[in-house]
């Protein structure tokens, strides 16, 4: 029998597969968030569902979580401003507000975060 209170049964969890409505040329993906830079918003082994956003488009909000693949990696962050010169700028949600600089040219992918599913069971 599974023990759904075990954090264990959770850490096992690698992959997850949710049937998205999406209109023809949309892109979603789904991730599992590692980490504590987004910590009080988002929590370790949360599962995040993004939709691909285009950066040179206009597209990007600011106060949105993103997930950004570029040259210097993957990061998961909140967008704090979009600059007149091309630059990102994210920002992490926990107490040492970090702060990323990323110039549109070094993005491969960009997606914003529309659910968050957490893996918890009990009282929240």
């Amino acid at each position: 029998m599974l023990n759904y209170n075990d954090p264990s049964f959770y850490e096992n969890l690698h992959h997850i597969e949710i049937p998205i409505k999406k209109d023809e040329g949309q892109d979603f993906i789904s991730i599992c968030y590692g980490g504590n830079m987004m910590h009080p918003t988002l929590e370790h082994n949360d599962i995040l569902i993004a939709k691909k956003k285009n950066v040179s488009s206009g597209e990007l909000t600011n106060g949105e979580i993103y997930i950004v693949l570029s040259l210097h990696g993957l990061h998961i962050l909140r967008l704090d401003e979009y600059s007149d010169d091309n630059k990102i700028i994210l920002q992490g949600d926990n107490q040492s507000k970090i702060k990323l600089q990323i110039h549109e040219s070094e993005i491969h992918a960009m997606y914003q975060v529309t659910a968050k599913i957490t893996p918890k069971l009990g009282n929240q």
